[in-house]
This record gives C-alpha cells, sequence and structure tokens, in this order.
C-alpha cells in the first residue's frame, strides 16, 4: 500500500519536472505567460473615448419671442485606436453636424422628451452621413448624449 503511494508521488513529481522541462524552466513559463497576456489584449481591444463639451445651441419656441438656449456634451466611442486623434482633429466639423441635427428641433420638444435613444441615433446617423461625405470612415460604436442642459 505504501510502495503505491510513493509510486504515485514519484509519477506526479516527475510530471511536474517534465512539465517544468517542457516549457523551457522559468523563461518558458514566463513566455508561456507573456503569450497568453499578449492574446486576451488582442481579443478585447479598448473602448475609445472622445467626447464634444460644451456645443451651444440656440432653440425657438413655437409662438414665443424669447429664445431658449441648450447646452450639450456628446460622446462618441469607437474600438479604433486612431478614431480619437482623428476625432479631435475634426472637432469643429462635429460640432457643426450637432448644431444641423438640432437645428430643427425647439426648446418644447427637447423639454419634453422622455426617450433620447431616438435622439442619439439620429445625431449618430448624422454624424456618418456627414463623414462619408468628406470620405472619412470612422468606426463609431456608439454616440451618447453625456449632459443636456435646457435654459
Amino acid at each position: 500500500m505504501t510502495k503505491n503511494i510513493i509510486i504515485g508521488l514519484l509519477l506526479v513529481l516527475l510530471a511536474g519536472v517534465g512539465g517544468y522541462v517542457f516549457l523551457g524552466g522559468m523563461e518558458g513559463i514566463q513566455k508561456w505567460g507573456e503569450a497568453s497576456e499578449s492574446s486576451q489584449s488582442e481579443e478585447q481591444p479598448e473602448l475609445q473615448i472622445y467626447t464634444i463639451e460644451k456645443v451651444l445651441l440656440t432653440l425657438p419656441e413655437t409662438g414665443e419671442t424669447r429664445l431658449h438656449h441648450a447646452q450639450l456634451d456628446v460622446v462618441l466611442t469607437s474600438f479604433d485606436p486612431k478614431t480619437v486623434a482623428t476625432l479631435k482633429k475634426l472637432d469643429p466639423l462635429l460640432r457643426n453636424i450637432i448644431v444641423e441635427t438640432f437645428s430643427d428641433k425647439t426648446f418644447g420638444q427637447l423639454r419634453e422628451m422622455k426617450n433620447f435613444n431616438t435622439l442619439q441615433k439620429d445625431l449618430q446617423s448624422a454624424f456618418v452621413v456627414a463623414l462619408a461625405r468628406y470620405k472619412i470612415n470612422l468606426e463609431l460604436v456608439d454616440v451618447k448624449l453625456s449632459k443636456m442642459v435646457l435654459q
């Protein structure tokens, strides 16, 4: 009985040593660890975020002579690392696209809006169409309104 235990322990020890040697000792283990880390980072690209802050809008209201104002922050996301650098260069164009998208909205429409998903999708579509017009191909994952203040 004790012979079986000793033989079993020796087999486990030999298997462990064999695995250690197969992996190339400590260098092999480190290389194996680095390979698994790099494959994980390649599988899940990091989300890139670009925020367009403080877009100011003038909003009319039907039947009123007084104008209302809105301030927006818009967040654009992509998994392409080059996208943020491109978006920074295009900031004035992106602001114009936002202003154009909101140009047909009134203060009352925005004040009464309960669901911003449609507005965000319209804004994303406007970005895609306008950028395509300039032959700029960006892979935008999402467009979100992170702030909207109405006065």
